[in-house]
């Protein structure tokens, strides 16, 4: 009996095909940020997702010590020392917007030209999309549902709200954080001259991402605050 032989690729696709399987979120992760990267739209809630299944997943990174010694070197113009400690954090922890804000500065210092600067920062306002499109944060059921405790101060952030009570509620099996406060830019006249905010907001968000970390909520996150 002839024995029929295969084209030398096509016998490789046949042997590979069975061990096929879905890409780790470490592999996504990788891959999205290698796409937003040179410039590529990316769906930012995959990299959400993916961020959140990594085994580092922290949702308090930004309240953590190498960020504040990043913030610290930043804010004294150490852009030196800066901007490679932020790089480093960007790779770990690319769904924190703030560090793609701040890492503007260190793009115009090495002169990455202003086609550049706005490809490399199209991310953030692709996350913050992602963020907005969970919900809108009028109630349990149409609560934001946020990753990092960075996200909840760039939703209120927005209206530039202050936080003036803080309360977490569980509900349903679910885990939320209700921040209410006074819009900061509406104020209205009282009766004796005096002027209150105009706008005071509630917005829920679904905080049951966080129980994907092992890493602990810092002491006195909410300092000055209360529920």
């Amino acid at each position: 009996m002839r024995k029929l032989r295969l084209p030398a690729a096509l016998g490789a696709l046949l042997l590979v095909a069975p061990a096929a399987r879905a890409a780790t979120p470490a592999e996504t992760y990788s891959v999205l940020i290698a796409a937003a990267e040179q410039g590529h739209k990316i769906d930012a809630q995959a990299l959400r997702d993916a961020y959140v299944r990594l085994p580092g997943y922290d949702p308090y990174a930004i309240t953590r010590p190498a960020f504040v010694r990043l913030l610290s070197a930043y804010y004294k113009a150490d852009y030196d020392t800066a901007c490679p400690m932020l790089e480093t954090l960007l790779k770990t922890n690319y769904v924190e917007t703030v560090l793609h804000v701040l890492r503007a500065k260190c793009l115009d210092r090495a002169h990455v030209t202003l086609e550049g600067l706005i490809a490399k920062l199209a991310v953030v306002q692709e996350l913050t999309d992602a963020i907005l499109k969970t919900g809108d944060g009028k109630s349990l059921a149409t609560a934001y549902r946020i990753v990092t405790f960075s996200e909840l101060a760039a939703v209120s952030g927005r209206d530039r709200m202050q936080f003036d009570g803080v309360a977490e509620v569980s509900a349903d099996g679910h885990r939320y954080l209700l921040i209410e406060g006074p819009v900061s830019h509406s104020v209205a006249r009282r009766p004796d001259g005096t002027f209150s905010p105009a706008i005071w907001k509630k917005v829920f968000f679904n905080i049951d991402a966080f129980r994907a970390s092992a890493a602990p909520m810092p002491k006195n996150l909410f300092a000055g605050r209360h529920a």
